[in-house]
């Protein structure tokens, strides 16, 4: 991943890029807010561009970093994009 996330859309806080992992096409990235001190872990699917992020408590970063589709789950985050595209 690019440093894209340390610059701040409009309206958006910057974030800085804590840990970063790739495997098999997904990306998984681990983001902080210095200034909200907000954390979050982003994903992505380099074959399809589908994304998704989940915000974090600081205590759980970590682990969801680790384990994004089964936080998603548990969350009830629907992550399969290209499933639902299929189905339409």
């Amino acid at each position: 991943m690019n440093d894209s996330h340390d610059r701040a859309p409009a309206g958006r806080a910057a974030r800085r890029v804590l840990a970063e992992r790739k495997n098999g096409g997904i990306q998984v990235t681990l983001l902080w807010a210095e200034n909200t001190n907000a954390v979050s872990v982003l994903v992505r699917d380099d074959g399809t561009d589908d994304q998704f992020e989940l915000s974090v408590e600081p205590v759980d970063a970590l682990d969801t970093f680790e384990h994004p589709y089964a936080y998603a789950a548990w969350r009830g985050v629907d992550y399969r994009l290209a499933d639902r595209r299929d189905a339409a």
